[in-house]
């Protein structure tokens, strides 16, 4: 099922599309961070789904020292 998130959002002169602090802050997304891209075909239209990456268990217990 496909949940509206607001507004609508252009892509700009660069070819980037916004995402909105809004969800950035609800799937806790942070600036910098990698995401994957994922296309499908329904109901005649094209979607882009973004997703963030699994961390795996070294980036889980790296603590940085």
């Amino acid at each position: 099922m496909l949940i509206p998130e607001g507004k609508p959002y252009k892509v700009d002169s660069s070819s980037r599309v916004v995402v909105p602090a809004h969800l950035r802050a609800k799937f806790g997304i942070e600036i910098g961070e990698t995401l994957d891209y994922y296309t499908t075909f329904a109901d005649g239209r094209w979607f882009i789904c973004i997703a963030k990456k699994k961390k795996t268990d070294n980036e889980e217990t790296d603590t940085h020292e």
